[in-house]
């Protein structure tokens, strides 16, 4: 026959000390990822309220910038629509070279 082990009072107070530390860290865990989701939460409807008002500004610069408004301003401030008599078309090319500010692998200042 086998003998059954008889459960200390200090082997169990060393068990419920161990379960007692995984409980507090598996509830610090838990409470830090439900915190995280709150933020994301919180950043989620940050985001779509820059969406919204991102919106509303492009629909804002459509409305400036469409003809009947263009006119309305262009009264209001005194400027007229005719085509001046003498005009020109001039066409700006910008050689590779200028683009970087380089010539022959130096830097070069544009005046």
């Amino acid at each position: 026959m086998k003998r059954r082990k008889i459960v200390e009072p200090a082997d169990s107070s060393v068990f419920f000390a161990v379960l007692a530390m995984f409980l507090i860290v598996f509830v610090l865990l838990f409470s830090e990822l439900i915190d995280c989701g709150y933020e994301i939460e919180r950043a989620r409807k940050r985001y779509q309220e820059l969406l919204t008002m991102n919106q509303f500004y492009q629909a804002e610069i459509l409305r400036l910038s469409s003809l009947p408004s263009l006119c309305q301003r262009m009264q209001q401030y005194g400027l007229s629509l005719c085509i001046p008599e003498k005009w020109s078309w001039w066409k700006f090319s910008i050689s590779p070279q200028a683009k970087t500010g380089a010539v022959n692998g130096k830097n070069v200042v544009q005046q």
